[in-house]
């Protein structure tokens, strides 16, 4: 038997936030410019600083499925759907538990596209009916665009022949984005 000995991973910690600081707050909608025909939907679901990058706000992003040529307003975005997945869980009643997708985009690059973003108006989100699926982190516009592009493509795409499995495998298929009224609260 031998003994291993591993460093610990030091834990993020985070530093409270002024109000003042704040962009944008939970449950915000921004519709955002895909392309210059194409207009995306998301909600921020959070927001964290922390300490190792003190300077910058993270706000916690959670894509919808709307792509049209104008912002949404908040009725259309209630009737879409979030991205997520169903991860299979033994201890859950259901037999899985729903995740939802997360990206994180710093607070420059919302600033510095601020022309790209618009706020649409609030939801009442209620984070405590979900779990964290996958996450992303984005600090340029260009990789934010990319992840909501390839979060549509891997949902309307599933794995279509066997070699697809191993680089689609731990995608989603297009029945498990979740619809946004499961999420705001009532």
């Amino acid at each position: 038997m031998t003994n291993c000995d591993f460093e610990e991973d030091k834990a993020v910690q985070y530093l409270p936030i002024n109000p003042d600081e704040l962009i944008y707050r939970r449950g915000d909608v921004l519709a955002f410019e895909v392309d210059s025909v194409t207009t995306g939907a998301a909600i921020v679901s959070g927001y964290v600083k922390e300490t190792e990058d003190s300077t910058h706000i993270w706000y916690e992003l959670v894509f919808t499925d709307y792509a049209a040529k104008q912002a949404p307003s908040i009725a259309e975005v209630k009737r879409h759907r979030l991205f997520g997945r169903k991860v299979a869980s033994s201890l859950d009643p259901a037999g899985y538990v729903t995740c939802v997708d997360i990206e994180s985009v710093r607070n420059d690059c919302l600033t510095d596209n601020a022309a790209k973003f618009r706020l649409v108006g609030q939801v009442a989100l209620d984070t405590t009916r979900w779990q964290l699926g996958a996450q992303g982190a984005s600090s340029e516009y260009g990789r934010f665009v990319q992840a909501f592009i390839s979060g549509r493509k891997d949902r309307q795409l599933p794995p279509d022949h066997y070699d697809q499995f191993l680089s689609k495998g731990d995608k989603f298929r297009a029945d498990e984005y979740f619809p946004v009224a499961d999420f705001l609260v009532k």
